[in-house]
């Protein structure tokens, strides 16, 4: 932020926009003079981005117009064809740091972001009737002694009644057709009770206002099913902003270059087959298993398996999709198209596809015995009151028990809870899958820390050098050959040592978690760990150290 920023990329990094195939599935409108389209930007996060997003036609002149839905982290570009593509389009959003998501997703129809608009609906419907009929509750509630003029009372009647019935018919349909579902499995959820509360609330309210005994509580009700939906809807727009229910495509490259008759040709992957030759640029996912038959392959694999160490592949070796190279330019032969790739077989594995099971909250099984709890009482309130022949009072106590009873407090609590607890999580860069998770983060007692190298802040890493001093060829020497090493403790022996000007080295060796060993100008290199290099382990040093060795001498 506050810095101009220009970030240089690959030329044809793109070219795959120039297919009019894929323009047809990412372009909203186009009359041949000017072309619309929304982009999903991650990397906004602030007003300057907003700012500098909705002002893009300075940068870019073939922009005509730029506005930003900024909940959606969307752009809405507006662009003039004759001055402008939707590839430098793109390019230019890239160069200023807002490379936007465009994946298989987006080529077959799938937004990155879905918004139920049902329940949007459904709430401002709710809000309306409930305000309106609480507004014409009021005179019953001030008039003195309770008394209305009767013709206003009859109104008023039924006008409530009016208002009530999209609440109940439309607004509270989710909590029935849930506690209904549940019901057929043999389950009790929380919405069981909440329904059966909403139906009382309901037909004592029908009974009271027909038979002239008293005014109904449609307020009441309208406002539980109000409040319950505003609640969920938090907890949903949370979830959704962090979302990750997405499919292997998510991930994936559109395009990567094919050579075909010595020209490169931009291919989007599901056209890519078995033998044809693909190109592979620094930090690209390799969307297909493929043989190696150009370059130098330095595969990072923690994706697909977790390990951080890179893999070396040599020509003729298999490489699997999923896999990032760290190199330079890496040609492979086609063996399995990106739809039968390993990461692909990974990802559709049964245990990532299964529905998300909301049963095992622990909401769910307090509302079960809460729900017993509460019809025990209301049973034996209406048995007592039966068997007095107090009948009317016996349906006052059932109808009052489960109207005051009713568990939306519960639920409320726990979608509120729920969201604003992810909301805080995701600000601290911690991503949950499902707002379930969080119970069951609660029941941790260990954690396990595998790889410990993996989670080292490397930049963090002080280095100090005990030793004899240091000639500056030996120096130069020992940069050059720790710069051979990914290790996170060789990365930080380079940055310390800072040299600017590296050997090129050819004979060398990497023995992993070990050490590295090498010949430089007739000098023989050692360095690692004191097993390695001294062969003994006397290290008492409680930090990480690397020894150096030259000619068997330790320095």
């Amino acid at each position: 932020p506050g810095v101009s920023q220009k970030i240089k990329i690959r030329d044809d990094k793109f070219a795959f926009l120039d297919d009019v195939q894929v323009q047809s599935k990412l372009i909203q409108f186009t009359d041949g003079q000017q072309t619309h389209v929304s982009f999903y930007l991650p990397q906004m996060h602030c007003s300057s981005c907003l700012w500098l997003l909705e002002n893009i036609h300075k940068i870019h002149s073939g922009v005509v117009q730029s506005k930003v839905n900024f909940v959606k982290k969307e752009v809405f570009i507006v662009f003039t064809n004759e001055k402008t593509s939707l590839r430098k389009i793109v390019e230019t959003l890239t160069s200023i740091g807002y490379e936007p998501h465009i994946s298989l997703h987006e080529l077959d129809g799938n937004s990155v972001k879905k918004i139920d608009h049902t329940r949007l609906y459904k709430v401002g419907i709710a809000g309306f009737c409930f305000a309106n009929i609480m507004m014409m509750s009021f005179p019953e509630y001030f008039s003195s002694n309770g008394k209305v003029e009767e013709n206003i009372r009859e109104v008023i009647k039924y006008l409530t009644v009016a208002f009530s019935l999209p609440v109940i018919f439309y607004c509270a349909q989710e909590f029935f057709v849930t506690a209904w579902k549940g019901l057929i499995n043999k389950f009790l959820n929380i919405d069981a009770p909440i329904a059966l509360a909403i139906v009382i609330t309901f037909g004592r309210s029908l009974y009271e206002i027909f038979s002239g005994t008293g005014v109904g509580y449609l307020d009441s009700m309208s406002g539980i099913v109000f409040f319950m939906l505003l609640g969920r809807i938090l907890q949903d727009k949370t979830y959704q902003s962090i979302s990750f229910d997405r499919d292997y495509k998510s991930f994936f490259p559109i395009a990567v270059n094919v050579l075909k008759d010595n020209k490169i040709i931009p291919t989007t992957i599901d056209n890519i087959k078995v033998n044809d030759v693909v190109q592979i640029y620094n930090n690209e996912l390799i969307p297909v298993d493929g043989i190696l038959s150009k370059g130098k392959a330095s595969i990072d694999y923690s994706f697909v398996s977790g390990e951080s160490l890179p893999v070396t592949k040599d020509v003729g070796e298999i490489i699997y999709a999923g896999g990032k190279q760290l190199e330079g330019l890496l040609e492979l032969i086609v063996v399995k198209e990106v739809s039968q790739s390993y990461l692909t077989n990974l990802w559709n594995k049964d245990v990532f596809n299964k529905e998300d099971n909301n049963d095992n909250s622990f909401i769910h099984t307090l509302s079960k015995y809460f729900t017993f709890i509460v019809l025990g009482i209301a049973a034996i309130a209406a048995a007592y009151w039966y068997s007095l022949h107090q009948y009317n009072l016996m349906w006052n106590t059932i109808t009052t028990v489960l109207i005051v009873a009713c568990p939306c407090a519960l639920l409320l609590s726990s979608t509120f809870t729920n969201g604003n607890i992810l909301r805080i999580l995701s600000k601290n860069k911690f991503y949950l899958r499902h707002p379930n998770v969080i119970e069951n983060l609660s029941k941790i007692n260990h954690l396990v820390f595998d790889k410990t190298g993996t989670i080292t802040e490397q930049k963090n890493l002080r280095v100090q050098f005990d030793g004899n001093n240091i000639s500056e060829d030996d120096k130069i020497n020992i940069a050059s050959l720790m710069a051979q090493s990914s290790h996170p403790l060789s990365k930080a022996i380079v940055d310390y040592l800072n040299i600017q000007n590296l050997k090129s080295i050819q004979n060398f060796k990497v023995v992993q978690g070990s050490g590295i060993e090498g010949w430089i100008d007739d000098k023989y290199y050692k360095m690692g760990s004191p097993e390695f290099v001294c062969k003994t382990n006397d290290n008492k040093e409680r930090s990480s150290s690397v020894f150096v060795m030259v000619d068997h001498v330790i320095l």
